[in-house]
């Protein structure tokens, strides 16, 4: 990543992923809605734990960032993972 990029972003919005094919577009389309209307310049994370829908395309084509965690991750791991990535992005 553009590491001009990451001091320019204000907010990061994390949404963990499994198989939301029918609810990520609306989820990602109102967090971009909320950027725009208070000028805020945000990122939207998607975090996807092995869908096996089209969620990953889906928010890719509307231009979320998407990490794919290793779907035998355990749970606690699958959050640590979440964390480092929030306090990686953090001022």
């Amino acid at each position: 990543m553009n590491v001009n990029l990451v001091s320019t972003i204000e907010i990061s919005i994390v949404l963990p992923c499994c198989n939301e094919a029918e609810t990520l577009p609306s989820c990602i389309e109102k967090a971009q809605y909320s950027f725009a209307r208070l000028g805020i310049n945000g990122e939207i994370l998607v975090v996807d734990k092995g869908s096996n829908d089209n969620s990953v395309e889906i928010a890719k084509n509307l231009n979320a960032r998407v990490v794919q965690v290793i779907e035998r991750l355990t749970e606690a791991l699958y959050w640590k993972v979440l964390n480092v990535h929030m306090a990686s992005t953090s001022l």
